[in-house]
This record gives structure tokens, sequence and C-alpha cells, in this order.
């Protein structure tokens, strides 16, 4: 494959990525095939257990935001700021302690959002 990516890498890389794809499809197509014959006695559970297994980790290699186990990335557009509680009154803090802490709400036994005795708008 050197010859074929010297010539026209850009090529090579669609070419290998697309071979990569193509196999991931294969090995899941392979699990499906196991787990049948597991289901018909020809192979042994703990035979047909491995072989899935095996084909599920090379399958999450080759293609990871399909068959992968673990988030490939996330992205965040939000901004990202800090919680200044300086400007708060004694009353707002105690409710956010509160809040934080689970304890019961003063003015009764719920917070604001399941009930309680709060405004709307106040928490």
């Amino acid at each position: 494959y050197m010859g074929l990516a010297r010539s026209d890498p850009m090529s090579f890389v669609a070419d290998y990525a697309r071979a990569r794809e193509a196999s991931a499809h294969t090995n899941a197509d392979d699990i499906e095939e196991i787990a049948a014959k597991v289901r018909k006695g020809e192979i042994e559970p703990n035979a047909g257990r491995v072989a899935i297994d095996a084909y599920k980790w090379t399958a999450g290699r080759k293609l990871p935001k399909k068959y992968g186990t673990m988030p490939v990335a996330v992205k965040h557009s939000g901004a990202v700021g800090t919680f200044d509680p300086t400007g708060m009154t004694d009353e707002q803090l105690s409710h956010l302690a509160a809040v934080l802490t689970g304890a019961p709400v003063e003015g009764g036994d719920a917070p604001p959002s399941e009930g309680g005795d709060a405004p709307e708008g106040e928490c």
C-alpha cells in the first residue's frame, strides 16, 4: 500500500477510511452470525461470547463513532462562567444552602420547584 500512499495520499486516506468502515460493519455482521449459531447450539455459549467480544472490540477501534464504547467528543457551545454569591442576601444564601444540601426549605418541607411557599421566580 505504500506505493498507493505516495502516488496520491488524499485518495489513499479516503480509501483506507472506507475500508476500515466496511471492515467494522463486517465485524458487526459477524456478531449477528455468531449469536445465531449460539442460539442454534452450533457454538458453545462461552466460545461465542469470546468471539463476539473480540469482534465488538475490533469494530469499536475501526469505527468508534458507531461501535465504540466511549463517547468520542463532546462539543460545548455555551459560555462557561463562575458563580458569584457576593450579591445575594442572607435569606437567598440560606435558601440556596438548603436546596443544595437537601435540607427542608424555610416555609415548607418541599423546595419551591416541588410546591413550596416561595413566590414564582424566587429561589
